[in-house]
């Protein structure tokens, strides 16, 4: 658990640096090879990093029994719940940041679950 803990620090330390950058980069007059390198790549790394965090915290929470039966909810619902509360925290930093490629990497990340978890219908 205090191992989960501790990536879970860096990896929302991490997330922070990196909305960080974005955002800098995207106040910013660019040229096109800025635009390229700097908004798109941040904004990329950052939607990325954001679902790190989100799987981080995910496995936290697991780590400390959310996914024991008697929890009161199985773990496909615990996905979805998870899932949902993704979709608010892409949508909300999309519109604050008004980078619609941010809320876009949620979309990407729903494929690459999608593919892995295809035996869950739920999910």
């Amino acid at each position: 658990v205090t191992g989960f803990a501790l990536a879970l620090l860096v990896i929302i330390t991490l997330l922070a640096t990196n909305f960080y950058i974005m955002r800098k980069t995207c106040e910013t007059k660019v040229d096109i090879v800025e635009f390229v390198a700097l908004r798109i790549g941040f904004t990329i790394y950052t939607g990325w990093v954001t679902a790190a965090t989100i799987i981080g915290v995910s496995l936290f929470l697991a780590s400390l029994g959310m996914k024991n039966p008697n929890a009161g909810l199985d773990e496909t619902t615990w996905a979805v719940i998870i899932l949902y509360v993704a979709l608010v925290i892409y949508i909300l930093a999309s519109y604050v940041e008004r980078n619609p490629l941010y809320g876009a990497i949620y979309i990407w990340v729903l494929f690459a679950i999608k593919n892995k978890q295809a035996a869950y219908p739920a999910i």
